[in-house]
């Protein structure tokens, strides 16, 4: 069953008042410490800032010094344009996540240099036959260039799309029993990038096809191209699981996975609801439910024990912390009206908010992250970023406060 997209937050805003005061906070570090770096990624760098801080200007208020910091970090993304800084096709960590900051931009209508766009695909055309372009993560490869050309929703990018999936067909190995690809950092001849992680691994991978599947199903791949793909994620399910059901790594069967978006559990909840919403199979939505029930079960074991956790108590942040699972539980709820993920939806909200209260107790913030309660200044490593950073908190806010929880769904391959 497919349900439409639900009023996530409720009527009332139950920690609005938290929401507003994380923002200002994350605002006023930003303005006080940030300086733009050659770091040009969405993932961690001065593209996903950018983000954030049009997302302030667009959707919260107008404010001089946020549009200038804006303005210069947006001059250094654009130098990944005009000197080639930025070779990757990938989303994350390359080129499409160039392109996808600058399609947010002009549909908020900050920008509207037709020609930059023009240059983005010149670029685009020039890395098809580049030898890195046989990376397929999301991160760095081809599935995140797909990804954002998807999005684009524009025929006109059917023949680049058609030979991002040849390639993917042609370059499927089976590496010790299971169908994997290369993807630039693992070492495919171990099988570890049969990894169940969404930016490096398969799960990102298989998205991008199950997405094209459902935009342009004239040049996607059939169900039996996927399915033994996914049966093989399947089969490293973890026997007598005590804190995950899923391994990061293949070659690592019995270590359980950080409970994040990224990878392990919630990873393979988000690719299934990809494959149920297409094929609607009772064995995926059982399997759905088998994770559903188990994290409801064991939530508060999790998050107190998991060894993998490092900390989880000061960490909500997108990648490895509460927000990323929020808006995991939030999709995989919308897309198949299983309850178990509702109620873990709402945990993880609590769990978010309840961690950034502005108190002794507890941190502001998210991973190393905590408020000098004297200066009412926030003390963290200075990750700033989106995915692990306080952008990456602050958008939560502004969505949670514009009662919008879609700003991160194409990001996120949600």
């Amino acid at each position: 069953m497919y349900l439409s997209p639900l009023q996530t937050y409720g009527e009332v805003l139950e920690y609005k008042i938290e929401a507003e005061e994380i923002l200002a906070l994350t605002i006023g570090d930003f303005l006080d410490n940030y300086k733009a770096t050659d770091d040009f990624s969405l993932y961690s760098g001065t593209a996903g800032i950018t983000y954030f801080l049009a997302s302030y200007l667009r959707k919260r208020e107008y404010n001089e010094d946020v549009y200038r910091l804006c303005t210069e970090c947006l001059e250094y993304v654009l130098k990944s344009l005009t000197e080639n800084i930025s070779p990757r096709p990938g989303l994350y960590n390359g080129i499409a996540g160039t392109g996808w900051l600058l399609s947010k931009l002009k549909s908020f209508d900050l920008i509207r240099d037709e020609a930059i766009f023009g240059e983005l695909s010149s670029y685009f055309e020039k890395l098809i036959g580049k030898d890195y372009a046989d990376n397929f993560s999301v991160s760095q490869g081809l599935s995140g260039m797909g990804i954002f050309l998807i999005n684009q929703g524009d025929e006109k990018n059917h023949s680049i799309l058609k030979t991002f999936v040849k390639k993917i067909k042609k370059n499927v190995q089976v590496i010790n029993g299971h169908r994997t690809w290369y993807n630039g950092l693992t070492n495919a001849r171990e099988g570890d990038s049969n990894t169940v992680e969404t930016t490096l691994g398969n799960p990102g991978i298989i998205i991008f096809l199950l997405k094209l599947k459902i935009i342009f199903p004239d040049i996607a791949c059939p169900q039996k191209f996927i399915k033994p793909i996914i049966q093989d994620l399947l089969k490293l399910k973890i026997n007598n699981p005590e804190y995950s059901l899923y391994p990061f790594k293949k070659s690592a069967p019995f270590t359980p996975s950080r409970l994040s978006w990224m990878q392990g559990d919630f990873t393979m909840a988000n690719l299934l609801k990809h494959y149920f919403y297409l094929w609607k199979e009772e064995c995926i939505l059982d399997e759905l439910q088998s994770i559903g029930d188990f994290h409801l079960t064991n939530f508060k074991k999790i998050i107190s024990k998991n060894p993998t956790l490092n900390d989880p108590s000061s960490d909500t942040s997108i990648t490895s912390g509460s927000i990323g699972l929020y808006l995991t539980c939030s999709k995989v709820f919308e897309m198949t009206g299983l309850s178990q993920f509702a109620e873990l939806r709402d945990l993880w909200l609590d769990f978010t908010f309840k961690q950034q209260s502005p108190s002794p107790k507890n941190p502001v913030g998210f991973y190393n992250v905590q408020m000098d309660f004297e200066t009412k200044k926030l003390i963290h490593e200075k990750d700033f970023g989106l995915f692990n950073g306080l952008a990456g908190m602050g958008m939560f806010c502004i969505d949670y406060l514009n009662n919008d929880n879609t700003s991160f769904d194409d990001l996120l391959l949600l």
